[in-house]
């Protein structure tokens, strides 16, 4: 049920580690730092620069080959999720004083920048699985 890393150009030298309980796998990936390639691959799939340092191959999944399930983790689906409009900017306490000292620093500055959350932030819960079916980001309530 596992696919393979979305970005790899690198030599495949983690083949992941994994424990076994009952019908539940769990497997990790720990890969190196993406490589200017990888991110500008990234860059290309998601509209957006991603963070400088990414470890955008690391993923985590939890599967259950029984049920034909599985849910995984990584940073490209996450990143997908990331609001590209800047409309739901995350803004700090002083951001408006801020954005009004740099206006008058930058003038001069007549190219406009896409806006874009460059906290990152997002409501991404994971990537689910199941046998026959596309793979989907889902909601689910974690918190009990």
């Amino acid at each position: 049920m596992s696919r393979s890393p979305p970005l790899q150009t690198a030599p495949n030298i983690d083949v992941g580690k994994s424990i076994t309980r009952g019908d539940w796998k769990v497997t990790t990936h720990k890969r190196p730092i993406l490589n200017s390639t990888e991110i500008e691959a990234m860059t290309s799939t998601l509209g957006i620069s991603p963070p400088e340092m990414i470890f955008g191959n690391n993923s985590v999944e939890v599967a259950n080959e029984k049920l034909n399930w599985s849910i995984s983790f990584n940073a490209l689906d996450a990143l997908e999720l990331v609001d590209k409009s800047g409309e739901s900017m995350l803004k700090v306490s002083y951001s408006e004083a801020w954005q009004k000292m740099r206006e008058r620093v930058h003038e001069d500055i007549k190219e406009i920048v896409k806006p874009y959350d460059w906290t990152y932030t997002t409501n991404y819960q994971g990537t689910v699985y199941v046998a026959n079916l596309h793979p989907c980001a889902v909601h689910l309530f974690l918190d009990n």
